[in-house]
């Protein structure tokens, strides 16, 4: 929030917005897929976005935000404002991920006309982490009155406009392990038999660990504020929206439920006399309740990845962990360096095959590239120059079409953040799209492709003796763990003539062989 100047009161925020029905007159209103596009644009003109370390600068920033939410709400709630905090850190995380960019794009139309944004069709899903956000559009309008630019939402004024949210609920499942441990198991990559038989039972958010069977402890129904209730008249009626989303939604929409939860859970530990807790590394409301009451208890946490890359290790507290479980090495020295008293080990099976199995299949003469698409915003944060990102995917995909003889390339989208349809505006209609996963498109004569970033589909092809490359057209942070691995991480052009090599016995053997013993040592637990 802007700082008024010192000694000065602070003035209220003007977050007054017309709603309306369109007019002939108007101009086309910007909506959601337009918005993405100025944010697009902002990612390379904003230096903001190009400084080091953004994402744990997010982070940082949400575990701040998140802890004085605990200190407000700690005496409402009954919790301590800690086990708020962690509780809230996620949804805070996300929707900051939302807020600081339009924060930053608002800045742009200061001082100019009249906005006209295209009002959300349906009821607006607020805390819905790294889901396709609806909320933008609102939050961009909220950030425009902020700084005193007009804003009108053009829509069907004939219904309510609703904030909905499905808050978190607790299921429970039994296990075949003692009573005295509960496992957690929302989002873990995947439950090795020897996890799950420790457990005597199984509690959970259903919206992160969709399960086939069990029984409600807390259900939590979905909720909603109304911002504007307007009846079918044409002028326009003003919505605040500066009240709305806000303190107000965490706490009418999650407070009630994670009160609930907490307190269900403080009576199953009790009963149960739970001294062992298992849950994923990411910090889910429901998993942080769960961690606050077995450190209450004095119990032991052990922690389990839900992917090859850490989750959460600076934000998590480190109070009660004293085993971490990692898919690689890599992994575990991050941890190490936050938790130095818990017992580290590798647990690759929880992400990846064993390995080929039985005899090789025939190689098809024909090479196969597979580009798996990834994230280009983290809900509207940009995780790189996304503009530079489309160019270097374009000509990568031309570049290696005009190999001769021209490989088969393939696409894998990755849901809303890389879908096949953004895919084929930035690179045309020459490569094939398969929504696959990576084990089902690991096959003889095939390159798994990332495009800036890495990926884990590189790690999951090494393991099944599918080599990995990351094309790079710019300077970027790399959360996944490929850096250190014998990837080539090489421009289109050098990309491009290494494929085209690739029909060389020998250049493909100096590919794949150091990638796979890399992983083999990477893959190898310590001693005890």
């Amino acid at each position: 929030m802007d700082a008024a100047p010192a000694g000065s009161p602070v003035p209220p925020l003007p977050t007054d917005i017309a709603f309306r029905r369109p007019r002939p007159e108007d101009e086309e209103p910007l909506t959601a897929s337009g918005l993405a596009d100025l944010l697009a644009d902002l990612s390379e003109s904003d230096p903001y976005f190009h400084r080091r370390n953004n994402h744990d600068r997010m982070q940082r920033l949400a575990r701040r935000a998140s802890h004085r939410l605990g200190r407000a709400f700690e005496a409402e709630w009954g919790l301590a404002h800690e086990t708020i905090a962690d509780a809230l850190y996620f949804p805070v995380w996300t929707q900051l991920c939302a807020i600081v960019p339009l924060r930053r794009l608002a800045r742009r139309f200061a001082g100019g006309d009249v906005v006209l944004i295209a009002a959300p069709s349906g009821d607006v899903a607020l805390f819905d982490y790294w889901r396709e956000n609806q909320a933008l559009p609102l939050v961009f309008a909220q950030e425009l009155r902020r700084r005193g630019v007009s804003v009108i939402l053009i829509g069907d004024t004939a219904r309510a406009l609703r904030l909905t949210c499905a808050p978190p609920a607790l299921w429970a499942l039994d296990g075949p392990g003692p009573s005295d441990a509960v496992l957690g198991p929302e989002t873990v990559r995947q439950i090795p038999d020897d996890l799950r038989n420790r457990a005597g039972l199984l509690l959970y958010d259903p919206r992160f660990w969709p399960a086939d069977s069990g029984r409600a402890e807390i259900e939590a129904e979905p909720c909603s504020i109304n911002i504007a209730q307007v009846e079918g008249v044409d002028g326009a009626r003003t919505v605040d929206l500066g009240r709305d989303l806000s303190r107000r939604c965490l706490d009418e929409m999650l407070g009630v439920s994670l009160r609930a939860i907490a307190a269900r859970i403080r009576e199953i530990f009790a009963a149960r006399d739970v001294r062992e807790l298992h849950v994923s590394d990411v910090l889910t409301p429901v998993s942080c309740l769960l961690a606050a009451e077995a450190r209450a208890r004095g119990g032991v946490i052990h922690l389990w990845p839900h992917s090859a890359n850490p989750v959460g290790v600076k934000a998590r507290n480190p109070e009660g962990v004293r085993a971490i479980s990692t898919v690689l090495r890599a992994g575990g020295e991050q941890w190490r360096t936050r938790f130095p008293e818990a017992a580290i080990h590798v647990r690759s099976d929880v992400m990846l095959p064993p390995g080929p199995g039985g005899p090789p299949a025939p190689a098809p003469d024909r090479l196969t590239i597979v580009l798996f698409g990834g994230a280009r915003f983290h809900v509207a944060y940009p995780v790189f120059r996304i503009r530079r990102h489309e160019e270097t995917l374009r000509t990568l995909v031309q570049g290696l079409l005009a190999i001769e003889p021209p490989p088969r390339v393939i696409f894998k989208p990755k849901g809303f953040w890389c879908s096949a349809e953004w895919f084929r505006g930035v690179a045309g209609d020459g490569a094939e799209i398969l929504d696959l996963n990576a084990m089902a498109l690991a096959a003889p004569n095939t390159l798994f492709v990332s495009v800036d970033h890495g990926s884990s589909a590189l790690i999951e092809g090494i393991r099944l003796g599918v080599p990995g490359l990351i094309v790079r057209g710019q300077d970027v942070e790399d959360y996944t763990l490929l850096g250190g691995s014998p990837a080539p991480h090489l421009d289109v052009a050098a990309a491009c003539a290494l494929v085209a090599m690739l029909g060389d016995a020998a250049v493909v053997a100096g590919l794949v062989g150091p990638q796979v013993a890399w992983l083999d040592e990477e893959t190898r637990d310590w001693p005890d």
